[in-house]
């Protein structure tokens, strides 16, 4: 009868409201979406990654495997952290990438801070205006995942090494400032493959020395093998 048929009408919209997952680990018929998980490495290489703050964003690309051929038009995808656990979601104005129903694999590519300006897969930085930036950012790349193997657990690296400086307690401050000469100013980093290139060179000023104890980020484009790590500079008075 007629509300036999309304009560079943409500039930079937009911069982498809429940197969609609739009968290995390959401599953759709005939579509496989990326899972997202993200911890932050920090500088210190032995120590446990921790997790990342409620509203944190990072800029995520699936690419061909092995390739740095973009999947469109799953380019600089925001994902935001939920502060619960590791997980990400998806922006609501971003496509959410999916992997084939074929079971061809993908590489997934991360960085954060997510920026909304990357040029031919270039994100611009200037140590000389954007000290916060270089000392922040973090790339990580996850290889060879699949429909039946959809999470992509990026542990995020910093991009640049960090310099500290210890300052000898004879020293005297009186117009004192840390300086890295012959380093690189102005690069970019490509957010598919974390390659770090230089445009400008010449002498970095950290900062004034106002305080016994300086850890300050040094971001040097010609850091090779140090990506994530810390250096010491020893200065003394002379």
């Amino acid at each position: 009868n007629k509300r036999n048929y309304l009560w079943t009408l409500s039930l079937a919209f009911l069982l498809a409201a429940c197969g609609k997952d739009d968290g995390p680990t959401a599953v759709y018929d005939n579509a496989y979406p990326l899972v997202v998980t993200a911890q932050n490495v920090g500088f210190e290489a032995d120590k446990a990654a921790q997790l990342y703050a409620k509203g944190e964003n990072i800029g995520v690309s699936m690419l061909e495997e092995g390739t740095d051929n973009l999947v469109e038009p799953y380019f600089n995808v925001g994902f935001n952290s939920g502060g619960i656990g590791s997980y990400f979601t998806a922006n609501q104005s971003d496509s959410i990438p999916v992997f084939p129903s074929n079971g061809d694999k993908r590489d997934l590519a991360a960085y954060y801070p997510r920026m909304a300006e990357v040029t031919d897969n270039q994100l611009n930085v200037d140590l000389t205006t954007e000290q916060e930036l270089a000392f922040n950012l973090q790339f990580d790349r996850v290889s060879g995942l699949n429909k039946d193997n959809r999470e992509a657990a990026f542990k995020l690296k910093h991009v640049f090494a960090m310099v500290s400086a210890d300052i000898a307690p004879e020293v005297s401050y009186s117009s004192m400032k840390v300086e890295v000469k012959n380093t690189a100013l102005k690069g970019s980093l490509n957010v598919l493959n974390g390659t770090l290139t230089e445009s400008e060179t010449g002498t970095l000023t950290l900062a004034d020395a106002q305080v016994i104890r300086l850890e300050l980020c040094c971001s040097l484009f010609s850091h090779k093998n140090k990506t994530g790590t810390k250096g010491k500079v020893q200065l003394k008075h002379r």
